[in-house]
Order: C-alpha cells, then structure tokens, then sequence
C-alpha cells in the first residue's frame, strides 16, 4: 500500500539525517501517509472493549465518534490515567 511504501521511505531517512526527513515529509501529503480505514469507538463503548481493540489492531488512539461527530480521541496514555486515578483514589 501507499502507506507502507512511506513507512519504508522513513526507515530508510533515519539513517540519512533530519535534513532528509525533513525534505521528504515537505514533499509528502497527509492523504499519502494516512489510514483510510477509521477504527472507532462510540462514547459508550466500555473501556475494556476499547483496549481490545487497539491491542488487535496494534493502534495507539482511537477516535470517539457520536453519530457523525468527532467528540473525543481515547489514547493508551488515557487508560494510564484511569489505572493511576484508581490507584490513587
């Protein structure tokens, strides 16, 4: 995929440098490094269900659609949080 072709463009400029990272990523749209696919989750799916799915899909964040509505991003430093909130009381 396009994406993949990008991911292996950017391992190979790791090596070069920032001033070649920084050149190719100048020249590189938002549309070519994207996932088109949208994994969601609604404000009202249980947290547990959440994890499991950025586990399978090895993800780092997961937007919280409501209807057509972007209302939130749920990342793994939020379930850091909630863990530590707990912890904590």
């Amino acid at each position: 995929s396009e994406r993949d072709l990008f991911l292996a463009a950017m391992s190979s400029l790791v090596a070069s440098g920032t001033k070649a990272q920084d050149s190719f990523l100048d020249t590189v749209l938002v549309k070519e490094a994207m996932s088109a696919e949208v994994i969601s989750a609604r404000p009202d799916t249980p947290l547990t269900e959440c994890a499991k799915v950025l586990k399978q899909h090895r993800i780092g964040c997961l937007p919280i659609i409501d209807g057509t509505s972007l209302v939130g991003v749920l990342t793994v430093t939020d379930f850091l949080d909630v863990a530590a909130e707990e912890q904590h009381g």
